[in-house]
């Protein structure tokens, strides 16, 4: 293998020496990217050998036409070069390019969880217009990226993939305050999945952050009834219980909130202890 790609190399050196900047720009662009690709191929990716012949392509590839198969090679082969070397513009730079211009449903796919992936990493630091430029971003890619891989029941069991695209889909939703595709996505999850109280959790306060605290004292009561006393899941139930109560029946607030105080005069453990004590009583 080693011999082979050493081969190709040779080859594309000596081609993009003797040929037309002009009439064979595109074969030259050809050549350059497989020898880009073989390295990558490697045991161990030489990926700034790789980077080498695709910065040599560069000022070809530019010009050709968005429907050349060869510049879709181009953008792939950097997509894979960004990702070794972790540089979340620049893959998102390429897939982008790729999620608009190519007709390869591999390359398309790939695109998709790559820049999917850059977005999740960049927003971690973002604040301000950034964030919520990337918060839009995430968005518009889970949701394309959701709908290949399916969203519905089957799917989300399926495939983890599908199901992760939706999850991520729906908290991109929640911070987006798009709460109906959010609360949708959830519940689907959480059908999917009854033993994953995360969602159920999830879908509780998206419930409740929307302004339906009745829908989301369901989400609480389904998980206090499932959940041992005293653990923490159950803690955050009874907590988010009382807060939905005050705003739907404030003298059942009370009588909730009294009853948990007489049981834990300490007001339940360090994590939720503030929290309930901020509970109006």
């Amino acid at each position: 293998a080693t011999k082979f790609a050493n081969g190709v190399r040779q080859a594309a050196d000596l081609f993009d020496q003797l040929a037309d900047t002009n009439r064979d720009a595109r074969r030259r662009v050809k050549v350059l990217v497989l020898a880009a690709e073989v390295s990558l191929l490697a045991k161990d990716p030489l990926v700034e050998l790789a980077a080498g012949f695709l910065d040599r392509a560069k000022p070809l590839a530019e010009p050709l036409p968005t429907t050349e198969s060869t510049l879709a090679d181009y953008h792939y082969q950097w997509l894979r070069v960004s990702q070794s070397r972790v540089r979340d513009d620049s893959i998102r730079e390429h897939a982008n390019w790729l999620v608009k211009h190519t007709t390869q449903p591999t390359y398309r796919l790939v695109a998709l969880v790559s820049s999917a992936q850059a977005v999740d990493r960049q927003l971690a630091n973002a604040a301000g217009a950034q964030r919520q430029a990337l918060l839009m971003a995430g968005y518009q890619i889970y949701h394309e990226l959701s709908q290949r891989l399916g969203a519905g029941r089957e799917a989300i069991l399926g495939r983890k993939t599908a199901r992760v695209a939706a999850s991520r889909l729906a908290s991109y939703a929640t911070a987006l305050k798009k709460y109906p595709e959010a609360v949708t996505l959830l519940d689907r999850l959480g059908s999917a999945f009854p033993k994953d109280r995360n969602y159920l959790k999830r879908a509780g306060r998206v419930q409740l952050r929307a302004g339906n605290p009745e829908q989301s004292l369901a989400h609480w009561r389904t998980l206090l009834a499932g959940s041992a006393k005293s653990s923490d899941t159950w803690f955050e139930a009874k907590y988010h219980q009382i807060l939905c109560l005050q705003k739907i029946d404030k003298n059942r607030a009370q009588q909730v909130l009294r009853q948990f105080k007489l049981l834990h005069p300490k007001d339940g453990p360090p994590a939720w202890r503030e929290r309930f004590r901020q509970l109006t009583p």
